[in-house]
């Protein structure tokens, strides 16, 4: 009788925390993914199709945004994972206590967007400091990729040690010059940003 109360307890202490989107998730070897804008919905697409050929895969979200309007999002936006599990969890990524819930030191990847508010940037900068201090701290180190909108940040933020920055408004402001100059690039921008094109991110 003691051993179903104890169970009985340590699930209603759960429950609570899993209904928030505010479990821990203990996945080793995942994608991390900081931070919830439009560009998320691509960057989801592409990982599920280079994860087409593993057998086991998972996308950890962490995101200042409701979890069930984030999956029902994703559901509506991207379509059926295939063999990706997408977790999606609710908690600010400038935050070290909401950071741990993604276990982000057991990632094999991951992946900052830069927040859809003001002083984007400088939110970012906070995560990557937070993620330098969590790799240094577990001696583990993983990938960083982080997208910046700002180009005059970028030396700034190479104190963070991530790995590599895209600057989307710049990218963004280069594609629209390439296509405005010789309208072939179209066909070949069309493919690079459709869910089918192959990627090896």
């Amino acid at each position: 009788m003691c051993v179903f109360y104890a169970i009985a307890r340590s699930r209603s202490a759960w429950y609570p925390q899993w209904r928030k989107g505010r479990s821990f998730v203990a996945e080793t070897g995942h994608t991390v993914i900081l931070g919830w804008s439009p560009q998320i919905f691509a960057v989801v697409a592409k990982l599920m199709i280079a994860n087409a050929n593993r057998r086991w895969a998972c996308i950890a979200i962490l995101a200042d945004q409701d979890q069930v309007e984030m999956e029902d999002e994703l559901r509506a936006r991207v379509g059926h994972p295939g063999r990706t599990r997408i977790v999606c969890r609710t908690g600010n990524p400038m935050d070290l206590t909401d950071l741990a819930i993604v276990n982000p030191h057991h990632a094999r990847a991951i992946i900052v967007l830069a927040p859809d508010t003001q002083a984007a940037d400088a939110r970012t900068l906070v995560t990557l400091l937070h993620l330098r201090d969590i790799a240094e701290q577990h001696r583990h180190p993983f990938s960083i990729v982080s997208e910046m909108l700002d180009v005059r940040n970028r030396e700034l933020a190479k104190v963070t040690q991530a790995d590599d920055f895209i600057l989307s408004h710049q990218l963004t402001s280069l594609m629209l010059a390439q296509v405005s100059e010789n309208k072939s690039w179209l066909p070949c921008f069309r493919i690079c940003l459709t869910r089918q094109a192959r990627s090896g991110i």
